[in-house]
Parts: structure tokens; C-alpha cells; sequence
């Protein structure tokens, strides 16, 4: 946990240039002529240091914190708002909890910099990152830990490409000892502290005499524990600490249908924003239709028939041919598949003879353009609606 801590503190105060803090400064450049040949990072002859590749300039910290602000988004609960933590004036994050660079650390690094940094030391960041997430994995496997030895050294000698020696402290070594750790030590969120932090703050707020800690905990934590056995009691309509609705809970209204249907079309959720109707192109119609079925495990049995025929159709295709061959023409296969069998008289679930004939061509669409709705999930319920699934 202070390993990764610091790791984020030493990458982030670096990349941005934090002063006072950065391992880059002038000291550790003149250092270079005596330690390694790097002349793209010694000092020249009027004492000025070139600009080095792993720094962002400051159209790249506007963008990066834009992307921060405007375009990070986490469920409830999961992280701060990182908004909050970003200082403009200063170019740095201000405020960040060990939690939060932990998120960052494993969930943004990884792409954070693709844009803005050159590709060899944005790869060498990410690798670091990944480490640090697959170290985090809740299912530990031998086959991981070896994968996890193998690449942690690779990833510490791609920084050391990059930045310079004076980066490096003993924290930055110490990471090559993690996959060991793990070996002998089991999943790491029952060793790391963010566990017993976040229960310390629980019972933090419980002290409402600071003459009496002890006490203070333990009249709540008695209080807390008759509720929660007292609250069993009480009809499932009243509302208690622990069935309230939830802080963002928008009503949303569960779907109903006149025939048995799949869990994916029973979201429960509200749409929301203005919509937009016109009529879907045939390209648009097929991606969408190709989507729902490919994400429907239901139609998974089908799927598969499907891809046998290929595979004795296209004998000497890759499997990416034959996934490409998958997204064009299943659709059509699983169509033709369900009407031909009605015809020779095999029997299909009612909602499946509806939903091979795909979403309806005139839509409404809110949130975001056709393009987005295919990369959010969220807008999922936006076109599964779109069926009307009657009793045949």
C-alpha cells in the first residue's frame, strides 16, 4: 500500500513537475554526466536543463486536467471527486486521500497519458500501473504470481529508460519484492491498511464524548447492533438505516413484458434528457442488432451452433477472420435459424421469435449520439426497450 502510495507521489510529482517535490531538478541532471550517458538530459553550457520527454508542458496539464474534471467519472462511493482535488493555478492535485491515488494509480494511469506523452514512456508508466492492479487481484493463481515476477522487473528497467537515477529510492525497489509478498501473504486487501482505515474513520464518527473515547465507541457500537437486529422486525414498506433507498436512487420504474423475458431486459432505471427521434440506417441497425444478441447470454447457445458452421465452413480461417465473420453474419443466421425451425415446426421461446427481428428502425434517442450508445453501457436500456415482445 505505501509502496504504491509513493510510487503515484514519485510518478505524478515528476510528470507534472511539482516544485520541491519532482525528482527531476537540477542537481540530479548534473549528476547524469558522472552516472550515465543520457546528453538529451545534461545541463548545457549556460546552466539550462532541456526539457525532457516524461514531463507534460502546459497544454498537456490543461488537458489532463480537464480530463480529470470533466470526463472522470466513478460510481458512488468509489473514489472523491476528483475535481475537488485539482489546483489550476498551482498545476498539481492537492487534498488526495491514499484511496484516491490508489484509483488512480491502477484505473487512469494506465491510459491517462496515451495522448500526452510519447508512446515509450506512456507504455512504461501503464506497465508499472498494471503491475500494481494485477497485484491487487482478488483470485491469486500460480500461473498469475509467476507472470507478476516475470514482469515487474521489466517494468522498473522500462522507467529506468526514461526517467533519472535520482527517481529511483529505496520505495521504487521495493516493489520488485511485492510478487513474493503476494506469494506467501494471499490476496492483498486483507493485509493493506485501506481496510482498517476506513473502519477506524467509521468508529472515529461515533465519539461524541472526547473525555470518554472508549466509551463514546461502544455505547454507538451497542446502539448500532440493536438496530440492526431490532430493524428484522419492522415490515419490508418501512424504510430502516439499512433498506432505505439508495443517496442517488432515481424511482426508476422495472419493465414489464406480456411473455417471460431475459434479466438484460428487465433494467430497472429511468431515461432521462430530451430525445431525439429519427430512423436508424441500415448500417446502424445491424451494429446495434449484432450488440444485443452478442450480449445476451441467453442467445449464447445459439451463438455457438453458429460459430461450429463456421469453423467447418472457413477451415483455414484465423480466429480473428472467423470472429469478423461472426460480427457480419450472425445476426442474419440466428433470423433465418428461428424462422426456418417455426416452419418445420420446432418451438421458441416466445421473446426470442421477437428479438432476432432486431430493435425498431424509428428511435429516440437521449444521452449521447448512435456512435457513444454503443460504447456506454448504461444507454443499454435505451435499446432494449425498443422491443415489443406479444404472445404468439
Amino acid at each position: 500500500m505505501h509502496i504504491e502510495k509513493n510510487f503515484f507521489d514519485n510518478l505524478m510529482n515528476t510528470i507534472l513537475n511539482i516544485q520541491g517535490k519532482t525528482k527531476d531538478n537540477l542537481k540530479s541532471r548534473l549528476d547524469l554526466v558522472d552516472i550515465c550517458d543520457r546528453s538529451e538530459l545534461h545541463v548545457d553550457e549556460n546552466g539550462t536543463a532541456p526539457f525532457p520527454i516524461y514531463r507534460l508542458d502546459g497544454a498537456g496539464k490543461e488537458a489532463f486536467f480537464d480530463w480529470i474534471t470533466d470526463k472522470v467519472k466513478f460510481p458512488d462511493g468509489y473514489a472523491s471527486n476528483l475535481g475537488n482535488c485539482v489546483d489550476r493555478s498551482e498545476g498539481k492535485f492537492t487534498g488526495l486521500k491514499s484511496h484516491d491515488c490508489h484509483v488512480i494509480m491502477q484505473r487512469l494511469l494506465p491510459f491517462a497519458f496515451s495522448a500526452l506523452l510519447p508512446r515509450n514512456v506512456h507504455e512504461a508508466v501503464a506497465g508499472i500501473s498494471v503491475f500494481f492492479r494485477d497485484l491487487c487481484t482478488r483470485v491469486v493463481t500460480e500461473e498469475g504470481i509467476s507472470t507478476l515476477k516475470e514482469n515487474v522487473p521489466v517494468s522498473l528497467c522500462n522507467l529506468e529508460k526514461i526517467f533519472p537515477p535520482s527517481f529511483f529510492d529505496v520505495m521504487e525497489h521495493l516493489a520488485i519484492h511485492l510478487a513474493r509478498e503476494l506469494e506467501l501473504g494471499g490476496p492483498v486487501q486483507y493485509r493493506w491498511m485501506y481496510l482498517f482505515e476506513r473502519y477506524m474513520h467509521h468508529l472515529k464518527k461515533k465519539i461524541k464524548n472526547l473525555s470518554k473515547v472508549e466509551g463514546s465507541i461502544i455505547a454507538q457500537v451497542i446502539n448500532e447492533e440493536t438496530s440492526n437486529f431490532a430493524e428484522n422486525y419492522f415490515p419490508s414498506e418501512v424504510h430502516t438505516k439499512n433498506r432505505r433507498p439508495a443517496r442517488h436512487d432515481d424511482r426508476g420504474e422495472k419493465a414489464t413484458y406480456h411473455v417471460t423475458v431475459p434479466s438484460m431486459f428487465s433494467e430497472i432505471g429511468r431515461l432521462s434528457g430530451k430525445p431525439t427521434k429519427r430512423r436508424l440506417t441500415e448500417i446502424e441497425h445491424a451494429h446495434l442488432q449484432t450488440y444485443l444478441l452478442t450480449n445476451c447470454e441467453d442467445v449464447l447457445q445459439y451463438e455457438s451452433v453458429y460459430m461450429a458452421e463456421l469453423r467447418m465452413t472457413y477451415r483455414h480461417a484465423t480466429e480473428e477472420e472467423l470472429q469478423q465473420l461472426r460480427h457480419n453474419g450472425f445476426a442474419a443466421w440466428l433470423l433465418n435459424y428461428v424462422t426456418d425451425g417455426l416452419a418445420r415446426g420446432f418451438v421458441f421461446d416466445d421473446w426470442i421469435c421477437e428479438f432476432v427481428r432486431g430493435p425498431t428502425r424509428s428511435q429516440k434517442l437521449r444521452l449521447a449520439s448512435l456512435t457513444k450508445i454503443l460504447k456506454i453501457l448504461q444507454i443499454l436500456k435505451i435499446l432494449i426497450r425498443t422491443y415489443v415482445f406479444l404472445v404468439v
